[in-house]
């Protein structure tokens, strides 16, 4: 029986590990397309993530944004909480969209370029 648990948590840990890659992989794809650099001042920088969604899928932006926050802890990667900034209206239809941001937080910055990594 005790070997049968040990095959069980080695298929777990072997399981956890492809999930940590899978998701690493995905957030560096989301970030590589949607992050976006936050001059904080002269010498630093902050990864913030913009999304931009018009009232009708805000709610669904903020899902997407929350799933992502999830994806980071699992990273041990800290973050803001999400925010809502100004309106706009959008050019190719007149819709007025919002601005939904989180930023990684300064003692996760070094963990998520190592992690995930980070263009610059």
């Amino acid at each position: 029986m005790k070997n049968i648990q040990r095959e069980i948590i080695k298929e777990l840990k072997i399981r956890s590990k492809q999930l940590g890659k899978i998701s690493g992989e995905y957030l560096k794809i989301a970030f590589y397309c949607e992050e976006s650099k936050h001059k904080k001042s002269k010498n630093t920088e902050a990864i913030q993530f913009n999304l931009n969604k018009s009232d009708e899928l805000l709610k669904d932006g903020l899902n997407f944004m929350e799933s992502l926050k999830d994806l980071l802890k699992m990273f041990d990667i800290e973050t803001t909480k999400i925010w809502l900034c100004g309106e706009n209206i959008r050019k190719k239809d007149g819709k007025v969209t919002r601005l939904i941001r989180f930023r990684v937080k300064a003692n996760s910055v070094n963990r998520f370029i190592n992690e995930i990594g980070w263009m610059k």
